[in-house]
């Protein structure tokens, strides 16, 4: 109670000063937050769900739409969020990886992907898991296979200097 007194005190010596007078404090509750309805066009490879009042993927024949290269493609091009087919096919999320991380154009990284052989021992990739795209700080310098990935490293001075040591001793031992 004492200290609902001083507020009205406080508010009348405001008045006295020549201040507005503040407006009593009621506690009110603010209105309730209401859910911004998104308008939606029909998009391929979507169709609206009546049940759930959504959009969801749509599957026709064993295939989904990647809405990235605008091409119907089988289910088993998909990765799988949580039992569904991902939005892009695994080639348009491997393409979006590699512009990320390397930060080349979609071009540059369907070009890296699109090489046949490793540009330092000119070995033919095998797998699709043995091709590595080589970057430094400076950029992406090519495309390598796992094993020269591990040789190469971090192509420090320090690194480069033990390779060259290490490649004129298997020149100068002798066979037994």
């Amino acid at each position: 109670m004492h200290q609902y007194a001083m507020r009205d005190n406080l508010s009348a010596a405001d008045n006295q000063q020549g201040r507005p007078e503040r407006e009593p404090s009621t506690t009110t509750r603010p209105a309730p937050h209401k859910k911004k309805q998104r308008k939606h066009r029909k998009c391929d490879g979507y169709c609206w769900d009546l049940q759930h009042r959504r959009w969801v993927r749509e599957i026709k024949n064993g295939s989904a739409f990647c809405c990235d290269c605008s091409l119907w493609k089988p289910i088993v091009a998909f990765a799988n969020v949580r039992g569904k087919p991902y939005s892009y096919c695994r080639d348009c999320q491997r393409l979006h990886k590699a512009m990320s991380r390397y930060k080349v154009s979609r071009i540059e990284a369907a070009r890296l992907y699109s090489v046949e052989m490793c540009e330092c021992c000119d070995s033919v990739f095998l797998k699709q898991t043995h091709k590595h795209i080589h970057h430094l700080d400076s950029g992406v310098i090519g495309v390598v296979c796992l094993f020269c990935n591990h040789t190469l490293r971090d192509e420090s001075t320090e690194h480069l200097r033990r390779l060259e040591c290490c490649v004129k001793y298997i020149h100068q031992r002798v066979k037994i």
